[in-house]
């Protein structure tokens, strides 16, 4: 089960993002969403994830160069990968940290970039944990007055599932 707006595919929810940042943005706003850059683990995934990519899109995905081996290649999760779709001749630039994925009409194949280029990205967790961003320890609620108007401010519930904290709205 995923949250809103994430998508369940593959046994996890994966999260599209169109707004283009260099790939340690990109992975740093996966992490305060308590995900993670995606990382592509068969032909399966890699397929339905392209399904989902506008056709000409390039996104990040979250394979970087080992900056202790140039010739290893890990997961932002800390992995080597056991499954690659690289396009034909890469990776091929020692300055080209990064991965990401090129669009359709080249078969969503991989190319090194450098990191600093912007692009979307694809934001990616277990299913049943996706936005766990921080929350509070108690539940809550606030009130304001705002030009004689009231409002609610999101309520975060911490529930004690055994998982991961939820955030849900009121």
């Amino acid at each position: 089960v995923c949250s809103n707006n994430w998508v369940d595919m593959q046994g996890s929810c994966y999260k599209f993002f169109s707004t283009a940042l260099n790939w340690n943005a990109s992975k740093s706003a996966c992490k305060k969403l308590g995900s993670k850059l995606v990382v592509i683990n068969s032909q399966a995934e890699q397929q339905a994830l392209g399904s989902k990519i506008p056709d000409a899109q390039l996104t990040w995905i979250g394979l970087y160069r080992d900056p202790n081996n140039e010739s290893r290649w890990l997961w932002v999760d800390g992995t080597r990968p056991t499954y690659t779709h690289w396009d034909t001749g890469e990776p091929n630039n020692v300055q080209e940290e990064c991965t990401h994925m090129n669009p359709k009409v080249q078969g969503w194949k991989w190319n090194d970039l450098r990191c600093t280029g912007s692009l979307p990205y694809i934001c990616e967790t277990p299913s049943g944990k996706s936005e766990n961003i921080s929350c509070c320890s108690m539940s809550f609620l606030k009130f304001y007055n705002f030009d004689r108007k009231s409002f609610f401010q999101p309520v975060c519930t911490l529930y004690k599932t055994g998982g991961p904290c939820m955030q849900s709205f009121i």
